[in-house]
């Protein structure tokens, strides 16, 4: 596989806010969105009449890392996703099944309160062909501070380097704290000092977000 756009981006800036604000850093598909990739799995593996364990195995065996870190194309994605599996050509339902299936999750109605006593950052393993389009479409770029969206930085977590660009962002003293609904994901995270919260499907892991932003806002007073 090649990959015919290697370009790097930085993190989307949508809001510039005071940066004496705590951060929380939210990952996007699982505790903000609805996970899009499983659906697509379904899909394909009754197109090509196999598992979806067996498709989710070849995506992440042959196309996860090049696709999310942009060195794999979109566009290329599909036609050689396709064939792996066994298909002559991709479907044109697979790229709906994404559009339809990233709806907004409980937690969303929560980010109107949290942003006004944090700034709100995004880090998502993801394709911002995909990802930008159902944040509108829910509202969420009104609401977020910066995106950190993998196609576009080239970091995939829980490789360290998705979180030291966080690291980098943020203000020395800043008070942060990250959601993840992988538990890998979050104790990459910790291993670097920074506290995490792995997303339950009960919705209960939005408590501890409202605890910890009530301590850190008593802590800027």
């Amino acid at each position: 596989m090649h990959g015919a756009n290697t370009q790097r981006y930085g993190p989307m800036m949508v809001h510039e806010d005071s940066r004496s604000r705590p951060v929380l850093v939210l990952d996007v598909c699982g505790v903000l969105l609805a996970e899009p990739m499983a659906p697509l799995f379904r899909v394909v593996s009754e197109e090509a009449g196999t598992s979806s364990n067996r498709v989710e195995a070849i995506f992440r065996h042959y196309f996860r890392d090049a696709l999310w870190s942009g060195l794999l194309d979109e566009s290329a994605f599909w036609p050689a996703f396709a064939a792996a599996c066994g298909l002559g050509q991709p479907s044109p339902a697979w790229r709906s099944v994404l559009r339809s299936t990233m709806t907004p999750l409980p937690a969303v109605s929560r980010l109107p309160n949290w942003s006004r006593g944090a700034q709100i950052w995004l880090l998502s393993n993801h394709r911002h062909e995909w990802l930008v389009p159902a944040l509108q479409a829910a509202g969420l770029h009104r609401q977020t501070h910066r995106i950190f969206i993998s196609s576009q930085t080239g970091a995939v977590k829980p490789n360290p380097s998705a979180y030291v660009q966080i690291l980098e962002q943020a203000s020395p003293g800043d008070s942060l704290l990250y959601v993840d609904d992988k538990e890998v994901n979050v104790e990459a995270f910790r291993r670097l000092g920074v506290d995490g919260v792995q997303a339950d499907t009960s919705g209960s892991w939005t408590a501890a977000v409202d605890g910890w932003l009530a301590a850190s806002t008593r802590r800027t007073w």
